[in-house]
């Protein structure tokens, strides 16, 4: 949405260096909080978002596109919400699905800036609190069938008033959360975050001009609309569908997430209505959280040159039924739609844009677990044991995937010593995986493999959807493998569950590996020195490379047999 500017001349290259400072603000607002918060969902999950918006609520800036569509939500909702009663050091706190929020410990925190009676923009943080009530510490609650399950709604309420706390509001907030004094630092680091984002912003008015600072709110929208618009020439006009489903656990039902994309000269149509009702579990997603995840995988064609803001809306509209998987309603569950069903949101929408150009990615996502334990006696200890196991990444044109996928996950792994310091469960084993990559000209991420021992005293929660799950190869690739999870009783009458909630351990040790990325082109047209390196480094088997790939080791497996390797080739059409 374009603002009013003063008719006052500013040159397009100060409107272009206002456009990258506030990008600029943005991370440093991002980087603050990761250093300052204490909680280790926000220094070591890195899940949070920080954005400097307009004053309609239009994102200009985000340290994290993931969270394009909730934090454009959001401020919408908010700033509409206190059209007429905002102030100068008010401070807005919520995290309400029907006010742009999704998960109920998704706390957005939106501050505006004034500049003399006018409100100029408005600075929005969205982080993952530590609690915020709930049956199950941290919101994720497999068997939840309803919002308040997984948490207490905030509906958009005054945290400061003119700069002064509302101290009702901070008893309430702090009352519903098991770990107030955590709680409380966090929304502190939260704040002190926008305070310096305030600062950096007044220097830039102090030198450009308040009336410089509007158009550059103005120039950083349409300029990613030009940029996609640009970029979106020789594209294949016309309708792709596409669908994406996760097993729900434990019944074994298939729930699908079903794109339809209508591709324009200037415009992309996502409509989400044929997806499936939603779901009486934890996997179903608001319509701003499908918006954030249809979004990301529109960006993922253009690349990092293309900033995330709500220029992006200029060009794509997103849309479906309320009452879908993909537009929950009536305060039905979401709890784990950051990950399910997010990653086929994303998976559907780039699979139906692969056919309108020629795919350059491969899969965005990977399949998730939820995987925790906490001691029998104490409901406020959650181990999140899935930290070690996220999947994958897949292959991209040009490129192997690595580690995991960035798309999904900003995590940081953390360092085993710490971890086992902080936690009352041990690593035994922590490695990558043998022949579990995709095969491909480029071939995916290997698998991980970690070995956890717990005490027998604590309780599990899982929820997964099973070994039937795996990323899927692009371009002829192959598809990754599956994930696993083993249990050393493998006997035990628990061991074969995809859903347990507060249940007693299986076994207390227990072997999890996630999903291997998947390929990108066919495996034969790999560079066979690219395959003796994987081999060599535990990725690819000797027998792999043979069978998938075709190339012939000799000397025990440390050089390439020319000749052997160009008659396999060719008996296998390559």
């Amino acid at each position: 949405m374009a603002l009013p500017v003063d008719k006052v001349e500013i040159n397009s290259i100060d409107l272009e260096i206002l456009r990258r400072k506030l990008v600029a603000v943005a991370g440093e607002m991002g980087l603050q909080l990761r250093k300052t918060a204490q909680s280790v969902e926000i220094n070591s999950e890195l899940d949070y978002a920080t954005a400097i918006v307009d004053r309609s609520g239009a994102v200009v800036a985000t340290d994290n596109p993931l969270q394009l569509g909730t934090l454009s939500g959001t401020a919408r909702a908010v700033v509409n919400h206190f059209r007429f009663n905002m102030r100068p050091g008010d401070v807005v706190v919520t995290n309400a699905p029907e006010y742009g929020g999704t998960r109920a410990v998704d706390l957005a925190v939106i501050a505006p800036l004034f500049v003399g009676n006018s409100a100029v923009l408005y600075f929005v943080i969205r982080a993952r609190m530590p609690d915020l009530g709930g049956m199950y510490v941290g919101g994720f609650n497999p068997e939840a069938t309803e919002f308040f399950a997984e948490g207490v709604p905030v509906t958009p309420l005054k945290l400061y008033r003119e700069g002064r706390e509302s101290r009702d509001v901070m008893t309430t907030l702090l009352l519903n959360s098991r770990f107030p004094d955590t709680f409380r630092l966090t929304l502190d680091s939260l704040i002190a975050a926008m305070r310096t984002g305030e600062k950096r912003v007044r220097d830039l008015i102090g030198g450009y001009g308040a009336d410089a600072l509007r158009a550059a709110l103005n120039h950083a929208q349409a300029y990613v609309a030009k940029r996609i618009r640009a970029e979106m020439r020789g594209w294949a006009v016309g309708s792709y569908s596409a669908e994406s489903a996760l097993v729900r656990a434990p019944s074994g039902d298939v729930v699908h997430v079903r794109a339809d994309v209508i591709v324009s000269e200037d415009s992309i149509r996502i409509d989400f209505s044929r997806s499936d009702p939603q779901a009486a579990c934890f996997v179903n997603s608001t319509l701003s959280n499908t918006m954030g995840f249809a979004a990301t995988a529109v960006l993922a064609e253009f690349g990092e040159d293309v900033p995330a803001n709500d220029g992006l809306f200029q060009v794509i509209s997103v849309t479906c039924d309320p009452g879908r998987v993909t537009s929950s309603t009536s305060g039905g569950a979401v709890g784990f739609s950051a990950a399910h069903c997010g990653a086929e949101i994303l998976e559907s929408v780039s699979r139906a844009l692969r056919v309108a150009r020629s795919a350059i990615h491969g899969d965005l996502s990977t399949p998730r677990m939820l995987l925790s334990c906490r001691p029998g006696d104490d409901r406020r200890c959650r181990v999140s044991l899935e930290t070690w196991v996220i999947g994958g990444a897949s292959a991209s044109a040009g490129l192997d995937g690595w580690n995991r996928p960035a798309l999904l996950s900003r995590s940081i792994l953390p360092s085993v010593e710490e971890w086992e310091r902080a936690w009352p469960v041990s690593v035994r084993k922590l490695e990558f995986v043998t022949d579990t990559a995709g095969a491909g000209r480029w071939r995916g991420a290997p698998a991980t493999e970690a070995v956890l021992r717990t005490p027998d005293s604590h309780l599990i929660t899982l929820w997964w959807q099973g070994p039937v799950s795996q990323t899927h190869g692009t371009a002829g690739g192959d598809a990754g493998a599956s994930p696993r999870l083993d249990w050393d009783d493998a006997a035990n009458s628990g061991a074969e569950s995809t859903l347990i909630v507060d249940g007693p351990m299986p076994a207390n040790l227990l072997r999890v590996v996630g999903a291997g990325g998947a390929g990108f082109g066919p495996a034969i047209s790999r560079d066979p020195t690219s395959v003796l390196a994987d081999v060599l480094d535990g990725i690819v088997s000797i027998e792999a490379a043979a069978e998938q790939y075709g190339v012939v080791l000799s000397s025990k497996g440390r050089a390439v047999d020319a000749k052997a390797t160009a008659r396999r080739r060719a008996a296998k059409g390559g």
